[in-house]
């Protein structure tokens, strides 16, 4: 059995642990296998067709050959907008800052998958969670 279709397996087993979809904990698992499926159709194959261009996301290993990794900037004074972040107002600034970064990357393929990324984003962070009155113990509290 291979990684994808043990992992497949598991997105499964869980799901069927958790509840039926309608409950919290079914739409829970739903989410996690249609990431499932997303990471497996949609991501793994541009993944495949970028590596089979000879194309990195980042280097996984030191390079012998390159001397430094230094760049050098090409502005020297920034200012507040260049320090804002478009891509958090929503999904769907995201989704379009995201594609647009990659095609000026010259990514096309990774851009392409853009929308269904989307679609997953607004899928996933789509339901409104009960927030209980306490504070999540992932947030720093300062008064």
């Amino acid at each position: 059995m291979s990684l994808t279709e043990e992992k497949d397996t598991e997105t499964r087993e869980a799901a069927g642990r958790r509840g039926q979809e309608g409950t919290r904990e079914g739409d829970a698992a739903r989410r996690d296998q249609r990431a499932a499926e997303f990471f497996r159709e949609v991501l793994t194959p541009a993944a495949l067709r970028e590596r089979a261009e000879g194309r990195e996301f980042f280097a996984l290993r030191p390079d012998a050959e390159v001397e430094s990794y230094y760049v050098e900037p090409t502005r020297r004074a920034m200012s507040p907008e260049d320090f804002e972040l478009r891509a958090a107002d929503s999904v769907e600034s995201f989704v379009g800052e995201l594609a647009a970064l990659w095609a000026a990357e010259g990514r096309e393929g990774l851009a392409s998958v853009a929308a269904p990324l989307g679609e997953l984003a607004a899928e996933v962070c789509g339901g409104d969670e009960e927030q209980g009155e306490d504070v999540s113990p992932f947030v720093y509290v300062m008064f």
